[in-house]
């Protein structure tokens, strides 16, 4: 392979291969289903590591990808048969300025090391609500979390990034400088470049807050809907629940089929349980919320999605009230998460529904617009995840997983209302699995300006893991 011996020696940081003791460690993944063979894994010390990865690979035709957290089950932190930059070793740092009420996070950085982080200093941002997320993914896709209420999405607290760009140039992209760019990369994805360090806005936590699961059984299921769509519409900027129906992918947790809610309130246990007490009176067979440190707060949802098993997710948005279609929604995945009699080679499939009631308001304050993120509207982000363990057929597996998840995504949608394009969520890019989406679909009518973008920044399309942007000088 040409130059391979003269990038070593260029080379800061580590190099793994597939004969590599730690090979199969580096191409692991939080998602099984998401592990690609890559022919080379490299950990970059600095940006000059990243732009000679990038340099390497495009001179040798290689294919590569970007790994912060690798927390994505499509695939897109992974590459088979090229080459995967990965920035969880060197570039997992965190730096508080509590003066200027900003965090510097370097592109590898999990969300949890930001939490704690943040909080010593009386502090926090938006995050991811599964703390062992990456921030890289979460950010440069949107970033939803409990504090979107009162804070909006992670990328409208990105204040600047340091990108190291197709050419190997290290940019800072920030509203003055390259400020085209910073646009693109607030939603765009890892369209434009690997982007080392995130710049993010903090603001006064307190803390200690109220959260936790109670539980309520299938009979309940029509109270449990109705206490939702009465508490939704009023909902104010402290709260956020999420809705689980089906069978949980941890039968530890969720042995029975269950509905349960995780109940958030940025305030004291006593608040929280007055401001919940339509959902405490229809009576909950079990209740694990408290009052818990803040730096817990994005630990209560890890049990739902433990490392190395297989995931498919498939995202939408509830554009009606929940109990028209709940019923059949829940019937549906507890009939399909049972075990399969006449086919013994597929493996049982676990399949929740979660209904995330964030206060949008405060998210839709920001135009559509003004960053290429433009699903703005206050309809709730519904996902759908299928989990599994390895079965005798990868690909059958799949296939099942796929069927399964779109099979709920539509009955779903069936019972949605219309609403104006710019102003809707159509659902959340982050929640696929599958980024065969068009571009189009996903931007509306920011993509064009992503074209022009593209053009300038990534004219070859190196990074092309993603939702894929097609670069055009005029559109």
């Amino acid at each position: 392979m040409a130059d391979f011996e003269a990038f070593k020696k260029e080379f800061k940081g580590e190099i793994v291969g597939v004969d590599s003791q730690d090979y199969s460690a580096a191409i692991a993944r939080w998602a099984a289903n998401a592990e690609r063979n890559a022919k080379f894994i490299v950990f970059p010390k600095d940006e000059s590591d990243v732009a000679a990865a990038i340099y390497f690979a495009s001179s040798n035709k290689l294919p590569f990808a970007v790994k912060g957290g690798g927390h994505n089950p499509s695939g897109a932190s992974s590459v088979e048969d090229g080459l995967c930059i990965d920035l969880s070793r060197h570039f997992n740092t965190t730096r508080v300025d509590p003066d200027n009420k900003l965090v510097y996070v370097g592109g590898g950085t999990l969300w949890k090391t930001v939490d704690n982080a943040t909080i010593a200093h009386g502090l926090a941002t938006v995050g991811g609500t599964v703390n062992h997320t990456g921030v890289g993914g979460l950010t440069l896709g949107g970033g939803y979390g409990w504090l979107s209420a009162e804070h909006g999405l992670v990328v409208d607290n990105l204040t600047q990034a340091t990108v190291v760009i197709a050419d190997g140039s290290v940019v800072t992209a920030s509203p003055t400088s390259h400020p085209d760019l910073f646009w693109a990369i607030r939603g765009g994805g890892g369209n434009f470049g690997v982007v080392t360090e995130f710049v993010l806005r903090l603001h006064p936590q307190r803390r200690t807050v109220f959260v936790g699961p109670i539980v309520f059984p299938p009979p309940m299921m029509n109270k449990v809907f109705e206490a939702a769509d009465a508490w939704w519409p009023k909902a104010g900027k402290k709260e956020g629940a999420v809705v689980v129906i089906g069978r949980g992918p941890n039968r530890q947790v969720f042995s029975q089929p269950a509905i349960t809610v995780m109940l958030f309130y940025n305030g004291s246990e006593a608040e929280g349980r007055a401001n919940f007490k339509n959902f405490y009176d229809i009576g909950p067979v079990a209740d694990f919320a408290t009052e818990m440190p803040f730096e817990m707060l994005n630990e209560v949802g890890n049990a739902m999605a433990a490392h190395g098993r297989r995931y498919y997710m498939s995202g939408t948005s509830l554009r009606s009230t929940m109990s028209p279609h709940a019923s059949q929604v829940f019937s549906r995945m507890v009939a399909l998460s049972e075990a399969h009699p006449k086919d013994t080679s597929l493996p049982p499939f676990d399949i929740i529904t979660m209904y995330e009631f964030f206060p949008l308001g405060q998210v839709c304050a920001t135009p559509p617009n003004a960053m290429a993120f433009r699903n703005r509207g206050l309809q709730p982000n519904i996902v759908c995840v299928v989990v599994w363990d390895k079965g005798e057929e990868e690909g059958a597996d799949i296939q099942h997983a796929r069927s399964f998840s779109r099979e709920i995504i539509t009955v779903i949608e069936a019972a949605g209302e219309s609403a104006p394009r710019e102003r809707v969520n159509e659902g959340y890019v982050n929640y696929g699995t599958d980024f065969k989406t068009k571009a189009q679909t996903v931007w509306g009518d920011n993509y064009p300006r992503l074209q022009r973008i593209k053009k300038e920044y990534d004219p070859n399309c190196l990074f092309n893991r993603w939702v894929q942007i097609q670069p055009v000088a005029d559109v």
